[in-house]
This record gives C-alpha cells, structure tokens and sequence, in this order.
C-alpha cells in the first residue's frame, strides 16, 4: 500500500514538471498580484499571436524586414516606426515570428517587439536598450549578457531563460513572469521589479541597488552576495529567502515576509529594518541580532495568527 502511494505520487510529480511548469514553481500567482495566471496568460497570448500573425500575413513587406533581422541582426533603416504606450517612437517589429532565431550580437535597440514570440531564440549580447517587449514570450530565450537597458518588459514571461549577466538597469518589469534558473550577476539597478515573479530564481551576486522589488515574489529566492542596498522590499514574499552575504544596507523590509529567510550572514542589516517586517517567524539570524529583535519586536518571531 505504501509503495504504491509512493508510486502514485510520484507519477502526479513527474507529470507537474513535464505538463504544469507554473505549478511546479509554486503557487500561481493571480491577478490580484497584477501578474496573470500562467494558464490565462497563455490563453491571452495565443489570442494576440492570432492577431499579430494575422497582421503579418497581410503586410508582404515584413517577409523582407524579417529576411533583413536574421541576415544582418540589425533593423532596416526603412523600416515603420510608432508611437508606444509610453510615447516613445519605435521600429513596428510585431508580429514578425521569431521564434528560435538566432539573433546573437543583434542590434535591436528601440525595437517595439511588443507580445513577440522569442521562445527559445538566441539573444546573448544582443542590444535591447530602450526596447519595448511588453507582454513577449522569452520562456527559454538565451540572453546572457544582453543589454536591455532601460527595456519595457512589463507582464513578460521569462520562464527558464538563461539572464546571467544581463543588463536590465532602469528596465520596467512590473508583474513579470521571471520563473529564470539564472539571473547571476545581473544589473537590475533601479530596475522596476513591481509585483514580479521571481520564485525560486538564483541572484546569485545580482546588483539589485536602488530596485523597487514592492510585493515581488521571491519565496525560496537565492540573494547570495547580491547588492540590495536602499531596494524597496515593502511587501514582498521572501519566505524561505537565501541572504547569505547579501548587502541590506538601508534597504525597506516594511511588511516583508520573511519567515524562515536566512539572514544569518546578511550583511548590513539593522533590528529596525528588521523589525518593520511583517513576520520573522523561523526566520534565521545571527545570535546577537536575534537577541536584539526579541527586546525590540519579540511578536514578529512568534508564528502569526
């Protein structure tokens, strides 16, 4: 009996890491968030692939700037440009399928490539800056070392893409998606991580100073060395976080949960930091530093009700 409720067990885990990757994560997170369910984004973006495929069929003219991009990695001169959300004139990229293009050392600056399909494409060192990618599919895109600079990534799905060393300062991620094995000494300085999925990802000596991380998810997150100084962490989930030699120097921990966070070796961080979290219960911190918390806030260490 036993081994067969092992058995059963078992097969439902294998099934969730080959069928359900959101699952697998972590709890999905909902729109309460601001972040899409992976089912529902999924569903919304086969709808607006739909219309985007549609657009390119009947512009003949995007075969060639597509044909131009793969030869040359670098965008027409000729090639429409249009207003964004945000105002800013960029080159009309949409709809051009680029799934699985090798676009390695590309010049893509200031490309609107807004809802693009990227899964799977080779974008190492390529340049991004200022690129509007609102909302684009990179799910196991290549971008170590890219410069996206600046970028609007905002609502993007970044599931297991490879952005070690990445350029993403000043760069809009608001409720993105970002299920990465790897965001290694990424620059996400002053980078806008609003709302953001970042469960389970390695920062791994990620420069996140000055990054607003408001509500971000970084449950069971990896933050060894990573630079954290004066990051907005208000609200954030950092259950289970690893703060091994992460720099906390003035960095918001207001309403934070930090339950069973490994702080033991975080370095710069004061009890009143601490003390403005929203819990602190199993959480792991160095002997004197405990000692002063169970003076000053000695509730936030008891399991919440």
């Amino acid at each position: 009996m036993i081994r067969a409720k092992i058995l059963l067990l078992s097969t439902f885990c294998l099934f969730s890491l080959l069928f359900c990757p959101h699952s697998v994560l972590g709890e999905e997170v909902t729109k309460e968030n601001g972040v899409i369910p992976y089912k529902e984004w999924k569903d919304y973006k086969k709808e607006e692939k739909e219309k985007l495929e549609n657009r390119w069929t009947e512009n003949k003219n995007y075969e060639k700037i597509r044909k131009y991009i793969l030869e040359t990695k670098r965008i027409p001169e000729d090639a429409l440009k249009i207003k964004g959300s945000d105002g800013k004139e960029r080159y009309d990229l949409r709809g051009i399928p680029l799934k699985r293009a090798n676009l390695e050392g590309a010049d893509l600056s200031g490309a609107n490539l807004e809802g693009a399909d990227l899964v799977g494409a080779d974008l190492r060192k390529a340049n991004l800056v200022g690129a509007n990618l609102e909302g684009a599919d990179l799910e196991r895109a290549h971008l170590k070392g890219a410069n996206l600079e600046g970028a609007n990534l905002e609502r993007a799905h970044i599931y297991r893409a490879n952005l070690k060393g990445v350029n993403l300062v000043g760069a809009n991620l608001k409720y993105a998606n970002l299920l990465v094995d790897y965001l290694d000494e990424a620059n996400l300085e002053r980078a806008n991580l609003e709302g953001a999925n970042l469960q389970r990802a390695r920062l791994y000596k990620a420069n996140l100073e000055g990054a607003n991380l408001e509500g971000a998810n970084l449950r069971n997150a990896s933050l060894r060395k990573a630079n954290l100084v004066r990051a907005n962490l208000e609200r954030a989930n950092l259950l289970a976080a690893n703060f091994d030699e992460a720099n906390l120097e003035r960095a918001n921990l207001a309403w934070a949960d930090l339950a069973w966070a490994d702080l033991r070796k975080a370095k710069n961080i004061t009890s009143d930091q601490l003390c403005e979290a929203k819990t602190l219960h199993g959480a792991q911190l160095d002997s004197e530093l405990r000692e002063i918390v169970k003076e000053e806030c000695p509730e936030l260490l008891v399991e919440p009700q």
